[in-house]
């Protein structure tokens, strides 16, 4: 990546759960969509599991990454690029829906 922030979701596009399976564990998420897009499930910690918790309603990455930012207290311009690629595999899979 060349550390500008993504281009994912700078066009308002907001994303939510989509159809997939949870199960909490001691230390993140296990993410398991019920369709067949995802053949194993995706584990998410540390952050990830903030991540995921913050998509629970409509909202944006820029959205998710100032909250994160605020959170953890870091940079939220790095934080977006870090949880793009995330965000996108969730999105591949059915995990996370798009919604314009």
């Amino acid at each position: 990546m060349n550390g500008a922030p993504s281009q994912h979701g700078v066009d308002g596009t907001r994303y939510v759960h989509g159809a997939a399976l949870t199960r909490r564990t001691h230390d993140g998420v296990m993410v398991l969509t019920i369709d067949e897009r995802a053949r194993e499930p995706i584990m998410l910690s540390g952050t990830g599991t903030a991540m995921w918790d913050a998509f629970a309603s409509p909202t944006s990455i820029r959205t998710v990454a100032t909250e994160l930012a605020a959170q953890f207290a870091t940079d939220a311009a790095a934080v977006e690029v870090a949880i793009a690629p995330v965000v996108a595999r969730l999105v591949a899979s059915g995990a996370l829906e798009e919604m314009r």
